[in-house]
């Protein structure tokens, strides 16, 4: 059986499991959030690219040395 980890917010006196996924028990305040998410659009694997370059996308990478990163 795996160990169980738990955060405690003092403040609101509540405890949090960090090794797990609660199901929310209430809806998001923003009405725009509560949207149901059946009308995805799912593609095929021919409807795809073969690859994509997504470099452009991404930042750049920061040198992290002085915070003691490798």
């Amino acid at each position: 059986m795996p160990l169980k980890t738990y955060l405690l917010n003092k403040v609101f006196n509540r405890k949090c499991r960090l090794n797990g996924i609660w199901p929310s028990a209430r809806l998001p305040h923003k009405h725009n959030l509560r949207q149901a998410f059946n009308n995805r659009l799912i593609y095929s694997p021919e409807d795809l690219p073969p690859k994509v370059d997504l470099r452009n996308d991404m930042t750049t990478v920061e040198n992290q040395s002085s915070i003691g990163s490798w």
